[in-house]
């Protein structure tokens, strides 16, 4: 079956928590913005789920502030968005630009977004102080 185009995020309840990540895994693209701060579950969830993450007003984010470094599209507007995905698929096939996000996202999910890369992280910092 064809994807669904978009999977906007919104508060579910712990009975919807399959039909949440069926659709979301269903998804070409997740959406995500600042809501409390930047950091955020709902980011995480989006890329491991395989969906392309795009991230309203990203380029806002204080460079220190996680996710650091995150390789995702950053939109404005819901016509910016309109825009981003008429470009990323194409007749309901995701283009090359489209997968090599998609990849990246999930090379950037795998060493910096997990608790293993987190705590290898943590580590090296604390053995570069004790130097």
């Amino acid at each position: 079956p064809p994807r669904s185009t978009l999977f906007p995020y919104t508060t579910l309840f712990r009975s919807q928590e399959k039909e949440y990540y069926d659709d979301m895994s269903s998804s070409w693209f997740g959406l995500t913005c600042k809501k409390g701060g930047w950091d955020s579950l709902r980011h995480y969830e989006i890329m491991a789920a395989g969906a392309l993450l795009l991230f309203r007003e990203y380029e806002k984010k204080p460079s220190l502030c996680a996710p650091v470094d995150l390789p995702c599209i950053s939109y404005t507007s819901l016509e910016h968005l309109d825009e981003i995905t008429s470009q990323l698929v194409y007749n309901n096939k995701p283009t090359k630009e489209y997968y090599d996000l998609l990849f990246a996202q999930r090379e950037w999910l795998l060493t910096h977004g997990t608790t293993e890369a987190r705590a290898i992280q943590i580590l090296k910092v604390l053995r570069e102080k004790m130097k």
